[in-house]
């Protein structure tokens, strides 16, 4: 009563309670911002929203075998089963059985000038987009709601662990709570359909659950624990970082109570324990067979990763080269949102205030374990520990994951290995404890330094000064909030909107030459276009065109610059992208690049359009419009190296491969590649290695994937070719030749970087001196 007397008496900005729920209310509210400024259907919203209407057509999951082209991974259709199920009663609120997304845009293909046309595989706007939402649009925005509701409980849930570690200091949580909630990639998962914000939640819940078990006792927590680490894994493959902080644990916990039944001299008390751990067991076993049932692996849609776990430690080096590589790009990728809107010394603070409070948090359970060997208590030492133990499972795994990648490939070389790949989303169960450490390594770095302060100082000022430390992180939680409302007010404002005119205000525009070729039946007319060379080997295009009558497909425009092409779609690839309508004349807006021209010769510019249905495959092709003639261009900044081209289709970018090798050691040069377009006869491809002294040969064949998957616009880095020459070949330097093959193993036409045919098509890439 005296309690509830004292709270009433406070005022309401300093109760912890109303700033957690202010957090929670920005956060949906900026989340509801996000959701309706980003366009649907970006990165892999499409293939999580098809398994849901697979689920509600079919009451099943889908199999693999549904998966005809066998893309099954790559759609998302063998992840685990617990997101799909919370999505599917919300689709059924909208479901009306039309497709979703209503089709397929063609790729663009404009090298050398992709940061201006998007190259993401994009969505048309349709009438369910105009005005409120309808059917699959409505189903796909409210799917994101999902995501953002389980963005919600982690935000509540993070504040609640934060409250049970450090009770006495509630800024300590609602710092934690801000960071995670206002952080630019957390609230982009929280925004996105998709499974990371549910095992984002699942494993806060599962950390609330242990530190309660830890501090408490009580075996029902244990039971909880248990039951959400099993929920994790069937939620995504971070899953498994949350069972392996559960077992420690739980081992933990049980241990302690078989100490203290040995203590006691009673075995009533390991009943409870033996039961939770039997009920682990159990939980883990069920997964387990559930995998193995989907995909006959124990890993499920990561199939034979059990025997690669084993092997990571088969080249320690490369192993450790991989972890650190990661930590930096994890860093790097973190900065990201702040480096869009402020400058790299803004990136570089708020990466090191991070770093900071993280290493405050570290120096704290340092202090804990050598007090307790002095038989002192360090406050907050022990949770700390715990939540330390939860993060690092998390980041562990995705190291672990990235060193299996590498080792998948039979090894790696210090000038070759797997890219490697470290999303935000993998670290999706490590997210809440680092927040919490980060806060609380800030409250222990203040209270390091009060320990220094002259003892003259008054006990209430050292108090406030030790209040005031979390501050820190809870600015730095303000800075998150600020700068993810900078970014999707920039998304709102960047978008780019098609130019439209009508046919009195197109007549009185400048600059545009106008063009009185006909259209052919099914495709826009082209009425005009403007060309504008940047100065920098790039030629600013706006076409303007109209739709004479009803489309009959998806169209995209290519335009031709001498021998350069670029494929884009109104809007310049954002989604939704244009619907035509009568009487309106559209400016379609590109950049295309001079990369294949000679510099000192005027260009012709010419525009072909191409349909395609609602899968995205091309249908018909117009006849090509010749626009005009600009002047000469200098070669464009960035466009792609180019060594040579095979069957017309794929360029050659770059070689990877040292200076020197010995002979019998594992040698693995490889290839970058455009696919300028797919052609149907390319499959492999065959490395040549000639001495240049003896005419000594040898070949290597081996590939990772065949050409014949390739699409249209892929960038292919580390094509690679694994050989070991022979203790007996000759030393010295052998020229490196590519052969481009058919399914039959016959050469297919290859062309040097001037367009000139190459001798036994095979084009030359570099050189390797052998000792």
């Amino acid at each position: 009563m005296a309690a509830a007397s004292k709270r009433a008496r406070q005022p309401l900005w300093r109760r912890p309670g109303v700033w957690l729920i202010t957090i929670l209310i920005i956060q949906f509210v900026l989340g509801t911002a996000r959701i309706a400024a980003v366009p649907l259907w970006r990165d892999h919203e499409v293939d999580f929203y098809d398994v849901v209407h697979f689920l509600i057509q079919n009451g099943r999951l889908p199999a693999v075998e549904d998966y005809p082209a066998g893309d099954a991974d790559i759609r998302q259709a063998t992840q685990p089963p617990l997101h799909f199920l919370l999505m599917a009663p919300v689709m059924a609120l909208f479901y009306q059985d039309d497709p979703a997304p209503p089709g397929v845009q063609p790729p663009t293909i404009c090298f050398g000038a992709e940061n201006f046309n998007r190259t993401q595989v994009i969505y048309p706007h349709t009438a369910e987009y105009d005005g409120w939402p309808q059917g699959a649009a409505m189903a796909g925005y409210a799917l994101r709601f999902v995501s953002l509701i389980c963005g919600l409980v982690t935000t509540a849930v993070t504040y609640a662990v934060g409250r049970i570690l450090a009770p006495r200091y509630a800024v300590i949580a609602l710092a934690a709570a801000a960071m995670i909630a206002f952080e630019p990639s957390v609230m982009a998962l929280n925004t996105t359909i998709s499974n990371d914000a549910s095992v984002m939640m699942v494993a806060a819940i599962n950390l609330y659950f242990a530190l309660m078990l830890i501090q408490t006792r009580r075996w029902r927590y244990a039971v909880l624990m248990v039951i959400f680490a099993v929920l994790a894994i069937f939620t995504r493959l971070p899953g498994w970082a949350v069972a392996g902080f559960s077992g420690v644990v739980l081992a933990y916990a049980v241990l302690r109570a078989v100490v203290e039944g040995y203590r006691r001299k009673g075995r009533r008390i390991l009943i409870l324990p033996a039961v939770v751990l039997i009920a682990g067991v159990i939980g883990l076993a069920a997964i387990m067979i559930f995998n193995y049932s989907r995909s006959g692996s124990f890993f499920g849609r990561y199939a034979g990763q059990e025997m690669q776990v084993f092997q990571i430690f088969r080249q320690p080096d490369v192993a450790l080269r991989i972890s650190l590589d990661v930590l930096k790009i994890t860093i790097d990728e973190f900065g990201i949102p702040l480096s869009r809107i402020a400058s790299a010394r803004f990136v570089l603070l708020q990466n090191v205030t991070l770093m900071i409070g993280l290493a405050g948090a570290a120096l704290l359970v340092i202090a804990g374990v050598v007090q307790a060997f002095r038989k002192r208590a360090v406050p907050l030492a022990g949770g700390v520990l715990v939540i330390w133990l939860a993060a690092l499972f998390g980041i562990g795994l995705v190291i672990i994951r990235n060193v299996i990648t590498v080792e998948a490939w039979g090894g790696v070389t210090e000038y070759n290995f797997a890219a490697i790949y470290t999303p935000m989303r993998y670290y999706a169960p490590a997210l809440p404890p680092l927040a919490l450490l980060v806060a609380v390594g800030f409250w222990a770095l203040a209270n390091a330094a009060l320990a220094l302060l002259p003892k003259r100082i008054s006990p209430d000022i050292q108090r406030r000064i030790g209040a005031a430390a979390p501050l820190i992180p809870a600015a730095l939680g303000l800075a998150l909030l600020v700068i993810t409302g900078i970014s999707i007010a920039r998304v709102v404002a960047e978008r780019p909107t098609v130019p439209a005119f009508t046919p009195a205000q197109f007549a009185a525009q400048h600059d545009v030459t106008l063009v009185d070729t006909p259209s052919e039946a099914g495709f826009p007319q082209i009425v005009g276009y403007r060309a504008v060379p940047d100065g920098a080997g790039y030629l600013q295009v706006a076409v303007y065109a109209a739709m004479p009558s009803a489309p009959e497909w998806n169209s995209a425009l290519t335009l031709t610059l001498g021998n350069d092409t670029c494929t884009f779609l109104p809007a310049r690839g954002y989604s939704g992208t244009l619907v035509w309508r009568s009487d309106t004349v559209y400016a379609l807006e590109t950049r295309i690049a001079n990369c294949s021209n000679p510099e000192d010769q005027p260009l012709s510019l010419a525009a072909i359009w191409q349909g395609a249905n609602l899968q995205g495959e091309y249908l018909a092709e117009s006849s090509p419009v010749e626009l005009g003639t600009v002047d000469a261009l200098p070669q464009g900044v960035n466009c792609p190296a180019n060594l040579g081209i095979i069957d017309g289709g794929y360029q050659i970018v770059r070689l990877n491969t040292p200076e020197t090798v010995a002979r019998g050691e594992n040698y693995q040069p490889a290839l970058n590649w455009i696919v300028l377009h797919k052609t149907p006869e390319a499959y492999g491809r065959r490395f040549v290695f000639t001495h240049t002294e003896t005419g000594v040969t040898y070949t290597c064949e081996f590939i990772d994937r065949t050409m014949n998957v390739w699409v249209s616009g892929e960038y292919v880095f580390s094509d690679r070719c694994v050989i070991v020459l022979p203790d007996d070949a000759p030393t010295g330097v052998y020229t490196i030749s590519v052969i481009g093959l058919n399914a039959a193993g016959e050469p297919l036409p290859a062309v040097g970087a001037s367009g000139e045919p190459l001798p036994d098509n095979a084009v030359p890439v570099g050189q390797v001196t052998v000792t």
